[in-house]
């Protein structure tokens, strides 16, 4: 199960399920600069890392 950890993203691949986890409890979350590039990241990463995800978890 391979584990990617941004700064205030989590992507973790599991055979064919992706889950993105926001990261940021300092900021409640919040869809801040940095969140929002960790989470295109994250996006870019299963789209282009040669998975074959057929379920993504946000």
């Amino acid at each position: 199960m391979p584990e990617m950890s941004l700064s205030d993203v989590v992507l973790k691949i599991d055979n064919e399920l992706a889950t993105i986890t926001l990261n940021s409890p300092d900021t409640l979350n919040a869809l801040s600069k940095g969140v929002l590039n960790g989470f295109y990241e994250a996006l870019d990463h299963i789209e282009h890392g040669g998975h074959n995800i057929r379920c993504l978890i946000i």
